[in-house]
């Protein structure tokens, strides 16, 4: 079962186009990266869970990296 926190993360609507460079900064690669295998651990494909975390970076109005800091900490307990 998905607990309610991990769940909500994918009932965004926002359908706002990736940035056209696709370009990350390298420091926040790993955050990122990590957010998207806790949110695979919910059977959510890595396209489907950074495109989870970028419509709420996008509709939150924050980084990317912000957000996924917040699903790791949100799911483990973890502060970075």
């Amino acid at each position: 079962m998905i607990s309610g926190r991990v769940a909500d993360w994918g009932r965004d609507t926002c359908d706002r186009p990736a940035s056209p460079t696709g370009s990350t900064s390298v420091g926040s690669r790993p955050v990122i990266d990590r957010a998207k295998g806790i949110l695979n651990q919910y059977r959510i494909s890595d396209a489907d869970a950074f495109d989870v975390l970028r419509r709420r970076s996008h509709q939150e109005n924050r980084k990317l990296r912000g957000v996924a800091r917040q699903v790791i900490v949100e799911t483990i307990g973890e502060s970075l």
